[in-house]
């Protein structure tokens, strides 16, 4: 399972990465692009959904299996898994958040469940936090880095 879990969080942390690069991330109305490439736009879309429905999928199984056998390994695993939304959480925004009404059960379900089992373990917890932050930290600066460099970006700025 921590093989599973860690190789996950690495696709979508390289995911996320690709998709802060890319001149489409930029784009927040479909009135934005060139109607050439919209069915690009929404074959990309229907990816990067997939992946955030198959990742729910894998991380809540694992989840149960950690809340109702434990392990030494469950905070970690817990950790990883939110991580790996945190990764995808340019993907979560589409649904309105993991919270959202009306929202993805599936998806709020293993998101609470990671949080139950990282919150068992102060010093995952602590650590979980201050890696979210440095992530964030590092999205900001790749992000201004994309955008002063990137010809189509600059007018946005």
């Amino acid at each position: 399972m921590d093989d599973l879990s860690r190789r996950l969080q690495l696709v979508c942390a390289h995911v996320e990465s690709t998709w802060t690069a890319s001149p489409l991330s930029a784009v927040s109305t479909e009135s934005q692009l060139h109607p050439d490439t919209r069915p690009t736009s929404t074959t990309i879309w229907t990816a990067l959904k997939t992946l955030l429905f198959a990742a729910t999928l894998i991380e809540q199984s694992i989840l149960t299996v950690l809340i109702y056998e434990g392990g030494l390994a469950a905070p970690a695993l817990g950790s990883i898994a939110l991580r790996t939304y945190s990764s995808l959480a340019f993907v979560l925004a589409q649904f309105g958040g993991v919270a959202a009404a009306g929202g993805v059960p599936e998806l709020r379900r293993a998101v609470f469940n990671a949080l139950d089992v990282v919150g068992s373990d102060g010093a995952e917890s602590d650590g979980l936090v201050r890696t979210l932050a440095q992530d964030v930290r590092c999205t900001c600066v790749r992000a201004r880095v994309i955008f002063r460099s990137h010809r189509v970006l600059q007018h946005l700025l």
